[in-house]
């Protein structure tokens, strides 16, 4: 799970510096979840200013997520997609 918050770190860090500056001054226990949902919203950005959002996730980040919650990547997609995934 911790190389999917550094890939959130690298996207917050390259694509807004000032949020990511932010993140810095939030208790050490919340920047993994700033940084996940300004990567999240940054995303939604860029895909509404193509007319379309579709929420996707990596492969690896949902292998990731299934081992820390002790379920199957099939279960994991299941609960993703009631969530509003779309894309894989």
């Amino acid at each position: 799970m911790q190389d999917a918050f550094a890939h959130c770190e690298g996207l917050v860090r390259a694509a807004d510096k000032d949020r990511f500056l932010s993140t810095l001054s939030a208790p050490a226990e919340h920047r993994n979840a700033l940084l996940s949902l300004y990567s999240i919203f940054k995303r939604h950005q860029v895909e509404a200013a193509n007319h379309s959002v579709a929420i996707a996730a990596e492969l690896d980040n949902v292998q990731s997520l299934a081992a820390s919650e002790g379920i199957t990547v099939p279960a994991a997609l299941s609960v993703l997609k009631r969530q509003g995934l779309r894309a894989v």
